[in-house]
């Protein structure tokens, strides 16, 4: 997954911003869904975090923790309530899409969706 940034540099959480992250269910797991990546929850909570934002030649970000503003129609699987902690460095996207360095994610706290992947 990448992300078309709307600006140029990204900006510092000043308080706990809501969103979701986008998990799919393979025999059990939760895995996100364009890197294959196991999320684990303990406690009910799995915390992702990276040290660096990948960036293309084109603009992009392709690299850092990936989720949502809102329930994107266009998606499939369960958009799991999440949160980017005040502090964290994150960009926002053209599609209402979010990439920051670090998200918690709260397993009991989704939304199941029906739709495709929407690629950009």
């Amino acid at each position: 997954m990448c992300l078309l940034p709307t600006h140029k540099n990204a900006f510092i959480a000043t308080q706990d911003i809501h969103c979701y992250k986008v998990l799919t269910n393979h025999n059990s797991i939760l895995l996100t869904p364009f890197q294959s990546e196991v999320i684990v929850f303990k406690n009910g909570i799995a915390i992702q975090e990276t040290d660096n934002f990948g960036y293309g030649s084109s603009g992009k970000i392709f690299e850092g923790i990936h989720s949502y503003q809102k329930h994107f129609d266009l998606l499939y699987g369960r958009f799991y309530y999440s949160i980017i902690p005040k502090g964290t460095q994150y960009y926002i996207g053209d599609i209402d899409d979010l990439v920051s360095l670090k998200l918690i994610i709260f397993k009991n706290r989704f939304r199941y969706w029906k739709y495709k992947i929407f690629h950009k």
